[in-house]
């Protein structure tokens, strides 16, 4: 069996693994964003619309962020897997 293809991840994992980490990066810059607008006084003087749908963007967000992660942690070690049994 040494003619056979090394095992390794698909194009679509490989490529998730490749982006996931600038993905989870930008979102917690922006919910890094929205904590700075959150202790704005100023921001409070609005209208309460506002307030709430900030808040529902950085939940929506913080679950994207450990959805992601999550996922990028599976496909690190799947990589590290087939790595190890090529060797």
């Amino acid at each position: 069996r040494s003619n056979q293809k090394p095992a390794k991840l698909s194009y679509k994992d490989q490529r998730l693994l490749d982006v996931l980490p600038d993905e989870i990066e930008a979102l917690e810059v922006a919910m890094q964003e929205w904590e700075r607008q959150l202790g704005d006084p100023a921001f409070h003087k609005n209208d309460v619309g506002r307030i709430t749908e900030l808040a529902k963007k950085m939940e929506d967000a913080r679950n994207d962020i450990d959805t992601k992660q999550d996922q990028w942690l599976l496909l690190e070690e799947q990589r590290e897997q087939l790595e190890q049994a090529r060797s």
